[in-house]
């Protein structure tokens, strides 16, 4: 963790909505990993601020309004054991268009990850921060063995490149 952590110090945070629950096909019921708990803690360990740490609760729900105000540069979505093929993944991120003025989607840096290490506090979680800091820093982690995710390529699909209509 703390070369994790050394890595992204010198970065820019990434302004980051961390939805840890929402309806699967839609963007209903998106609840946020708040400021409190160990989800907040991994996000500032990867380099990211967590647009909703003002909430003291480990997560909240929050309304479409909520969401567009805080302005996300990035939005990551947990979906621990969620298993995802190309095509489901695609539709998810996909839902997140209908939100186009937010950064995040603007720069297609919608990211979900269907992986546990970030969802069970346990020995496995450093490799979870390491896969959280590739998601919201790309560029710095590339290349970095400590930080690519050889064990599982399944686990992080970002938003397409394509326009937004």
């Amino acid at each position: 963790m703390a070369r994790v952590e050394a890595r992204v110090r010198s970065l820019p945070p990434a302004s980051t909505l961390f939805v840890v629950s929402r309806d699967p096909g839609e963007p209903r019921h998106v609840y946020v990993a708040g400021g409190e708990g160990f989800l907040n803690e991994i996000l500032e360990r990867a380099g990211g601020v967590n647009v909703f740490r003002d909430i003291t609760r480990p997560a909240a729900e929050v309304s479409t309004e909520q969401m567009l105000s805080r302005r996300p540069d990035v939005i990551v979505e947990l979906w621990a054991n969620r298993p995802m093929d190309e095509r489901a993944r695609d539709a998810e991120v996909g839902l997140w268009s209908a939100f186009a003025v937010l950064p995040a989607v603007r720069a297609h840096r919608v990211v979900e990850i269907t992986d546990d290490r970030l969802a069970i506090p346990g020995p496995r979680l450093p490799e979870g921060i390491r896969l959280l800091a590739a998601a919201l820093h790309p560029n710095a982690q590339r290349g970095d063995p400590d930080t690519s995710d050889t064990s599982n390529r399944q686990t992080v699909g970002a938003m397409p490149r394509a326009p937004h209509r």
